[in-house]
């Protein structure tokens, strides 16, 4: 189906860290499916994209994780495939783009504050990329940290 295709291709760009590809499907998957009625709880945002990934990535043989202690706290989610770790940090913002914005950075913020990448940086994973998101309305906007593994 078109939904299944769409979480697929979702999940593949996350894996690949391309965010701002990500970023633009992820805005019009909310568009499509989500309603401004549900959007006031960063708990929805991290439900539906759990359930985007958790479907999408069973198909493609990656691990899925939500709320992994990773660092000094615990990432939003996690996927983990062979020598490659994706961790998302989620947050609402305020229904603007400027407050998607504002939120993307302090989810980046978090990752490099609470230092979720150690774990698998200590597990000599390749690549561990850390991905900011803010949520608002409906739409998103992504940062990647880039591959922490070689910094």
């Amino acid at each position: 189906s078109y939904w299944f295709k769409q979480a697929v291709a979702l999940t593949d760009m996350l894996m690949d860290n391309k965010e701002e590809a990500a970023a633009k499907l992820m805005s019009s998957m909310l568009k499509q499916y989500i309603s401004v009625r549900n959007s006031g709880s960063e708990y929805y945002y991290h439900a539906f994209l759990l359930g985007i990934l958790s479907m999408a990535g069973f198909s493609r043989g990656i691990e899925i994780e939500e709320e992994m202690e990773t660092g000094k706290g615990f990432s939003d989610i996690v996927l983990r495939q062979r020598d490659t770790a994706v961790i998302l940090e989620l947050k609402k913002g305020g229904n603007s783009f400027k407050g998607c914005t504002d939120a993307c950075k302090s989810a980046v913020g978090q990752i490099i504050e609470k230092d979720y990448a150690r774990r698998f940086i200590d597990e000599e994973y390749a690549e561990v990329y850390g991905i900011g998101i803010g949520f608002g309305g409906k739409d998103c906007v992504m940062q990647s940290l880039g591959n922490l593994a070689e910094k």
